[in-house]
């Protein structure tokens, strides 16, 4: 909330235990948000803070310049210094996310130098893309706590999505930071969230069955033998416990063979499942979307005569997970069209 007497009370008389409090320390901020100057700002805030602490001591209390990017080092501890004996946290927001990894690293180490006995609190926002990176930088130089949302969810670009940084401190091997999550339930929350929002999970997101989506033929081809060819990320601890293999005009004749063959059953050698995937790559984007591209595929296969076997071919490659038939409830393994 803002450093204004009337927020604070108003979040005290609704029962809060705790206040995050803000002013803006930049320049753009002293002379076109609150107009006031950097010791008006000190003055304001540790008087306020100070009030807070000696009349309500049962309250948490944290403070953050906001805009603290755009604002010089020496003026974030210019009024750093007077409120540290009154909080228990500080807080470094990135709040127009203009900051870099080696910016953030610089600034979390001199910030953990001078407070070491005050936890310090991060907040990127995603202007450039950096908010992830920012937030990896500032927890291995020393940062405590990290601002998240689901999917990354905040003003403009968004801020740092909580199971991207969960997956990438894994990955880093910070598991101590981890642990305390179940981080299984990190793609099951994400899809939650993107449905009571009417959307998709993003596909930028680290955490998503984008991230084991093969399109290309080459790739699909690799990923039917194994897995491991082109998915390189433990996605399954994560929730992301399936794989998508698209038909389209760039699958090849492996995947046209496999789907064919090995999910419908049907009678075709190697040199048949290549005059399909070719005629299949002619004419998809004239029968799409009146079909579906598993539907164009199935119908070739009938205006083509090939026969179904009542039983798959003893030399059938092994099933991959979870990849999309037509009918769902008809096969355990799927393409998706």
């Amino acid at each position: 909330m803002r450093a204004h007497p009337r927020d604070v009370e108003t979040a005290i008389e609704a029962g809060f235990d705790g206040l995050h409090i803000y002013m803006g320390t930049s320049q753009v901020s002293q002379r076109y948000n609150h107009g006031k100057g950097l010791e008006e700002i000190a003055r304001r805030v540790r008087s306020l803070l100070e009030d807070l602490h000696r009349n309500y001591p049962h309250l948490w209390l944290r403070f953050s310049g906001e805009d603290a990017f755009r604002t010089p080092l020496e003026d974030l501890f210019r009024v750093y210094d007077d409120i540290i004996p009154f909080v228990h946290r500080l807080g470094m927001p990135d709040t127009v996310g203009v900051a870099t990894p080696d910016r953030v690293r610089r600034r979390v180490l001199a910030f953990r130098e001078r407070y070491p006995d005050t936890p310090l609190e991060v907040h990127f926002h995603d202007d450039r893309g950096f908010a992830l990176v920012n937030a990896l930088a500032a927890v291995q130089a020393g940062a405590q706590f990290v601002d998240t949302t689901i999917l990354g969810i905040g003003e403009r670009s968004g801020i740092t999505s909580l199971t991207a940084l969960l997956f990438n401190l894994f990955l880093n091997e910070a598991y101590e930071q981890v642990l305390p999550y179940q981080i299984h339930l990190s793609y099951p929350l994400n899809v939650l969230v993107a449905d009571k929002l009417n959307m998709l999970v993003p596909f930028k997101e680290p955490v998503t069955l984008t991230n084991r989506t093969h399109t290309a033929g080459v790739h699909q081809n690799a990923v039917l033998k194994h897995s491991g060819t082109y998915e390189a990320m433990p996605l399954a601890l994560f929730g992301v416990n399936q794989r998508d293999i698209l038909l389209g005009p760039l699958a090849g004749r492996n995947v046209v063979r496999y789907f064919l063959g090995e999910v419908h059953y049907f009678d075709l050698d190697e040199e048949t499942a290549r005059r399909m995937a070719q005629r299949f790559k002619e004419v998809v984007y004239e029968r799409v979307p009146q079909a579906s591209p598993a539907e164009v595929l199935l119908e070739l296969a009938e205006e083509h005569g090939l026969q179904k076997r009542t039983q798959p071919p003893a030399d059938a490659f092994q099933m991959v997970e979870n990849l999309y038939p037509a009918d769902p409830a008809a096969e355990p393994a799927r393409v998706r069209g």
